[in-house]
């Protein structure tokens, strides 16, 4: 399927949510379709970037020997010692 190829999608939503959602894309000069698409792109990216920083902190943690909930507050734990301290 091409990236740019629009498929049409059938969603069941809220009624006040249509509304509200209606009322935004009339104030932006938009459509309601253009207003899912934009906010369903925003959600992606946002859990693409969240994602990332997960995995970044997971390969950091597991590095550094944080391997459970509890390794967890023992380093914040010692970071906020470590600021008290100073």
């Amino acid at each position: 399927m091409a990236a740019n190829r629009l498929v049409p999608v059938n969603l069941r939503l809220p009624e006040n949510l249509i509304k509200e959602s209606d009322k935004l894309a009339e104030l932006e000069g938009s459509t309601r379709t253009e207003l899912v698409r934009t906010a369903l792109r925003s959600y992606i990216e946002r859990r693409r970037k969240l994602q990332s920083a997960f995995d970044m902190v997971e390969t950091r943690g597991v590095a550094a020997g944080i391997n459970s909930l509890e390794d967890v507050e023992t380093a914040l734990n010692e970071v906020r010692v470590g600021r008290h301290g100073s």
